[in-house]
């Protein structure tokens, strides 16, 4: 693998090592309904797995201007939101 002079990986490179099998973004191709994609083979199969790790965390997540949302306080408003929808 190539670097420049001062032993930095370009961007391909980068691209190419994190998503090399085996890697956390690790990208295989998909062929659903005739269509062929290149999709991430670790990524979550639903939303709620998808954002499942984010429930109960009090970090901070979203800041607009003086507001800050933990990422607690964005999956409460989310969920309330789903139950208003589904009401």
């Amino acid at each position: 693998m190539g670097h420049d002079l001062n032993g930095v990986m370009s961007a391909a490179e980068a691209i190419a090592t994190v998503s090399a099998s085996g890697q956390i973004f690790e990208v295989a191709e998909v062929t659903r309904n005739g269509v062929t994609n290149r999709v991430f083979v670790n990524a979550p199969k639903t939303m709620a797995e998808y954002f499942k790790g984010a429930r109960g965390v009090e970090t901070t997540f979203i800041v607009y201007g003086e507001e800050r949302w933990t990422f607690a306080q964005v999956m409460a408003e989310a969920d309330a939101l789903g139950a208003a929808l589904l009401a």
